[in-house]
């Protein structure tokens, strides 16, 4: 079976390579016309056998009841030896049946009596299949035999008179009416064949127009969306399969287009932050410049002319004095370097994790007592790894500190949890709160773009709440890295 099937195969693939390339229309059009025209060769011989059948069956048996009449109304003619009248009678009865051939009357002893022949009787055809009916037992039954003749074939009924003892008479019906009926209705069954198919292949347009429009306006769409023009639709016209695919492309483009606006104004929320962000480090960097020149420098300075007033220094308390001074500027630079290290990354974060590193921000921001800062945090969000902690740190920072600058709130809460699977920081307060969306358009809500843009970054999700007057509710959310942290440093 596999080897037949591997036989055909390349006929098959050389069918469909040519029937796959003619067009839907085409397609839809010849299986239309194709079925009209199967059907109507096929029905048309069957038709005419039926019909032939019934035709000839009809054909017999009319000429059974054509000659048995004859024969009744004959006898009495017979009986009385009146031959004009009984010539008469035939030629009547010809006369009144197209069909009929020729119809003559035998008497007892099988000789002519009358007959419908004008140009005199043939010879042979008194007898049937040669055998003569005249006293035999075949002149006093009914016979019906098929003649083959030149004008083709006659059915012949002999129909006894009087029960045989008055002789036979003979009808011969032609088929040539059968012949010219069959014609007309093979005639007129192609003539409507021709019609149903004409109808089809209309129907067959129309349809494959239908069916195809829709498809063709979905090709140009694509064409447009892979130019870049998401602006246009297609028009449903029915509620099927095919309004159902015009919908679902409408519904596809317009989520395409809205995408592409959320991308454009991400790219341009983007931009403002990388220029924001690179402007913050040229102003972070102009600050710790100004530190180093105004403070760490001048105190370097300071600590020169100390220790040039120690080495000049003319007697011991005037030495003890001078390194008092020293010993004090030292603490004071080296309390402007730790002051700008923690600025620039609170040791904290690294030294003892994310919860402490929070909690010393936290501290530092409710030192002027204006907010209450909570937290709640469990221990194992102390073990992540720096990328994830140094994320939800930088996010916990920016969040506090618009808490400060901004909310006007009373009371904040933290809470840092971590399960199975992820990290969780959530920052609430009771403050103003703000238009979220409004802050979500370019020029506004640089942080909280930069904040989204981090946990994004590790594939996690920022989601921030908040209503004018109803505080702000800010939550994000990290995925935890299965691999047990290991700290490179450390190690």
């Amino acid at each position: 079976m596999s080897e037949g099937a591997n036989r055909f195969q390349p006929w098959f693939d050389r069918f469909w390579q040519i029937a796959g390339a003619v067009s839907v229309r085409a397609k839809i059009t010849g299986i239309i016309l194709g079925l009209v025209l199967m059907l109507g060769v096929g029905v048309i011989p069957v038709v005419r056998q039926a019909l032939h059948e019934a035709m000839i069956h009809e054909l017999e048996a009319r000429a059974i009841s054509v000659a048995h009449d004859l024969a009744s109304r004959s006898t009495d003619l017979i009986l009385i030896n009146n031959l004009y009248a009984l010539q008469q009678l035939i030629v009547e009865t010809q006369a009144n049946h197209p069909d009929i051939r020729y119809v003559f009357i035998l008497d007892p002893q099988g000789q002519v009596l009358v007959h419908t022949f004008g140009d005199g009787f043939p010879s042979g055809l008194t007898s049937l299949d040669g055998t003569s009916l005249a006293g035999s037992q075949q002149a006093r039954e009914q016979q019906v035999n098929v003649l083959t003749t030149t004008e083709g074939p006659v059915w012949d009924v002999a129909a006894p008179i009087f029960g045989g003892q008055a002789g036979t008479a003979r009808v011969g019906f032609s088929d040539l009416v059968v012949q010219r009926t069959m014609s007309r209705v093979t005639s007129q069954m192609l003539l409507a064949t021709l019609l149903v198919s004409s109808v089809g292949l209309a129907a067959a347009l129309w349809l494959t127009w239908v069916i195809t429009r829709p498809i063709l306006q979905l090709t140009e769409a694509t064409r447009a969306v892979s130019r870049g023009d998401l602006s246009l639709r297609i028009p449903s016209w029915a509620n099927d399969e095919l309004g159902e695919l015009a919908d679902a492309f409408n519904a596809m483009v317009a989520d395409l287009d809205l995408a592409a606006i959320e991308l454009e104004k991400r790219e341009q929320m983007r931009s403002e932050l990388l220029e924001r962000v690179i402007s913050a480090q040229e102003e972070e960097r102009l600050r710790i410049a100004r530190d180093l020149h105004d403070h760490t420098s001048q105190s370097l300075v300071s600590l020169i002319v100390q220790l040039k007033l120690v080495e000049t220094a003319s007697d011991q308390a005037t030495r003890q004095k001078n390194l008092g001074e020293l010993r004090k500027q030292l603490r004071e630079v080296l309390e402007d370097v730790r002051r700008m290290a923690l600025d620039l990354r609170p040791g904290v974060l690294d030294d003892l994790g994310l919860v402490e590193g929070i909690r010393w921000f936290a501290d530092r921001c409710q030192q002027d007592g204006q907010v209450d800062i909570q937290m709640m945090a469990c221990d194992p969000c102390n073990t992540l790894p720096k990328r994830e902690a140094v994320a939800l740190y930088r996010v916990a920072q920016e969040t506090l500190s618009n808490v400060i600058k901004h909310s006007q709130a009373k009371v904040a809460q933290v809470q840092l949890a971590c399960d199975a699977n992820t990290i969780h920081l959530d920052i609430c307060d009771d403050g103003v709160g703000f238009d979220v969306h409004q802050e979500r358009q370019p020029g506004g809500g640089i942080g909280l773009f930069g904040m989204q843009e981090r946990v994004q970054l590790l594939g996690g999700e920022l989601v921030i709440e908040s209503h004018p007057g109803q505080g702000t509710h800010v939550r994000a959310s990290i995925p935890r890295p299965c691999e047990p942290f290991i700290d490179e440093e450390a190690a």
